[in-house]
């Protein structure tokens, strides 16, 4: 069964916004650091996500007594990231609120945990780090959260374009970078597969295929 807790809120999306959103942070990103022009777009960039109604909340069913303080901290986070990073979000790649919502599951509310609850090991047995194939591939062991997070950035960022230039021979569209950050967010494979058209087989094999060719590179990324 899929997981719904590391799912982003079920609201039909609103290209409208999605656009606004965008405008803002190009906005922004052409503004000259420490402007009022780009102060302004950041400003607006920051409440419209905010009140959008449209980011995730990870784990929503642990931490119940700490819960809120985790995702305000989180939350907080994000937003320090993204007036300062702004440049690194490339809206060619994909929606504002998809980046800033893969932000706030893989690294920030993770980040926000021992804020909040003090050291890791006071913290109960719940799953705060996602299983994550590519930790096989690297040490075969599981890695520290760190780690895990310089993974992600990886696939996400894709800093020389490799992984987006890895698609299906017959399906160009479908790139590992996109089906590897889809699982990221905790989309099952069922659903990957019905919405690009593709066996969910042909998809993992692809995947664990590509993963492997890949994982050398990815480990020299974190460790630089």
């Amino acid at each position: 069964m899929e997981d719904r807790e590391h799912q982003p809120p079920s609201g039909n999306p609103d290209p409208e916004l999605d656009e606004v959103l965008k405008e803002l942070a190009l906005e922004a990103q052409n503004s000259p650091p420490g402007s009022r022009q780009r102060r302004r777009a950041l400003t607006r960039l920051v409440q419209l996500t905010r009140t959008s109604g449209r980011l995730c909340r990870p784990y929503a069913g642990q931490f119940r007594h700490v819960y809120d303080e985790i995702y305000n901290e989180a939350l907080q986070l994000l937003f320090i990231y993204v007036c300062d990073r702004i440049d690194a979000y490339n809206p060619e790649r994909s929606p504002f609120l998809r980046w800033v919502n893969f932000l706030l599951q893989r690294r920030f509310f993770n980040q926000a945990i021992p804020k909040i609850m003090g050291d890791r090991r006071e913290i109960s047995s719940d799953p705060i780090s996602p299983s994550f194939p590519i930790q096989q591939h690297l040490t075969g062991k599981k890695l520290p959260p760190s780690l895990s997070e310089a993974i992600a950035q990886c696939l996400q960022e894709d800093p020389e374009g490799v992984f987006e230039a890895r698609s299906m021979r017959k399906k160009p569209d479908v790139t590992f970078r996109m089906i590897a950050i889809r699982r990221l967010e905790g989309e099952s494979w069922k659903v990957i597969s019905a919405d690009v058209g593709v066996r969910v087989s042909t998809l993992s094999d692809f995947y664990q295929r590509s993963l492997g060719e890949f994982a050398g590179f990815i480990k020299d990324y974190v460790q630089t």
